[in-house]
């Protein structure tokens, strides 16, 4: 148990340093964009299989709607748009004693190969959050718990970081949240015009 402990307090000092890290950067004006080409369906999938573990040691459902086919390519930058990903599906998961979190997808501005927009939302059955709070809550330093179900370690980084890099890739993000029925993170990207693209 003392191990567990250990390595549980390691990894999340390891958490803490990387967004204090990422934040800095990020104030600095030090984190640039990297367009490639990518399969947003293979960077969800990725994501998924990273928190599944997490997800059924609590119970829950993780799940994934993706409403474009899964050939579709994206010019972004596929790194940064896992980070966030894994920012908000790490929150729901985290802050969810049950029921289910579920990540779905879809485009517009265009015909799916030609879209401009990728959006991707995230739901969880979680306690949800009183409106006073969304005003505030992807502001430095806020903790999203003060959680009747548990407390949790944390900066209160990780949404500041994730929307300053949705907005970087060209977008936003936003919440939409009711006392005892959940939350829904939702985040739009614009495609990175390259040559050739």
């Amino acid at each position: 148990r003392t191990l567990i402990s250990l390595k549980k307090s390691s990894e999340v000092l390891r958490g803490v340093i990387g967004e204090v890290l990422d934040y800095s950067k990020l104030e600095a004006g030090a984190v640039m964009i990297d367009a490639q080409r990518f399969r947003p369906a293979e960077t969800i999938a990725d994501v998924m299989t990273i928190m599944n573990a997490s997800a059924r040691a609590q119970g829950l459902i993780l799940r994934s709607s993706p409403s474009y086919t899964m050939s579709l390519e994206w010019i972004g930058d596929e790194p940064r748009l896992r980070q966030v990903l894994l920012n908000l599906v790490g929150n729901a998961v985290k802050f969810t004693a049950s029921g289910t979190v579920e990540i779905s997808s879809w485009v517009t501005g265009g015909t799916e190969d030609e879209a401009q927009q990728l959006h991707i939302a995230v739901k969880d059955s979680g306690p949800g959050m009183p409106a006073d709070r969304l005003k505030s809550i992807f502001e430095p330093f806020v903790q999203l718990a003060e959680n009747p179900v548990r407390a949790h370690a944390g900066t209160g980084l990780g949404l500041t970081i994730s929307r300053r890099l949705v907005r970087l890739m060209g977008g936003d993000i936003s919440v939409q949240s009711t006392v005892g029925k959940g939350s829904v993170f939702e985040f739009w990207i614009h495609r990175i015009a390259v040559r050739g693209s």
